[in-house]
């Protein structure tokens, strides 16, 4: 059963922030139609009701906001409001966490396209592009351009660092890494060690 969120006060949305947002202004970053500490974008806000669908989603000053769903009454408001923000990203990681597909659940604890498959390393990628994280969780061919998932590995990587820590359920059996190799993945005071069978 995949978590529900119901804030953004541990280390998954602390490791989505300092992807997404780290080194580019916290709550009050953008980059192009990416808005904020999760730098949250026309579709998750689309998702979630903050705002209403537009004929033209790429041209940020068409969105009409939904001021009665809590996340502001336009861009500016939702950036100067790190509640709203928070709020906006625990809607959306709860969506992406109850749409995870079967074969990305099936595939928790192995490798696929060179990282482990983990719950929030699925989701870290799912942030960026749920359809090519599937893609790439489940071992297929996934777009690494800027507008697909070019940063699987690390979203992966951190995941799996975010899990381990976390204590969200993390498998204990990781396959597919081959005989003799071994990965370490360190993150500030968390490393995770996986070995390859011997």
């Amino acid at each position: 059963m995949p978590p529900t969120f119901t804030s953004t006060n541990n280390s998954l949305f602390a490791t989505l922030a300092a992807i997404e947002s780290g080194t580019s202004g916290g709550y009050s970053a953008t980059n192009g139609n990416a808005l904020g500490a999760y730098q949250m974008g026309y579709s998750a806000l689309l998702q979630i009701k903050a705002i209403q669908p537009s004929a033209t989603p790429l041209d940020q000053s068409s969105w009409v906001w939904n001021p009665h769903a809590g996340y502001g009454a336009n861009v500016s408001d939702f950036l100067s409001n790190p509640q709203a923000q928070n709020a906006a990203a625990v809607a959306y990681m709860n969506y992406l966490a109850s749409s995870i597909p079967a074969d990305v659940l099936a595939n928790f604890g192995t490798v696929q396209n060179g990282a482990v498959v983990t719950q929030s390393g699925y989701l870290l990628a799912a942030w960026e592009n749920s359809t090519q994280a599937a893609l790439a969780a489940t071992g297929q061919s996934y777009s690494t351009t800027t507008t697909g998932l070019p940063d699987w590995s690390s979203r992966a990587a951190s995941g799996a660092l975010t899990d381990a820590a976390s204590g969200f359920p993390f498998p204990i059996g990781i396959t597919g890494y081959p005989a003799g190799t071994a990965a370490t993945l360190s993150n500030n005071n968390n490393t995770l060690t996986i070995n390859g069978p011997s």
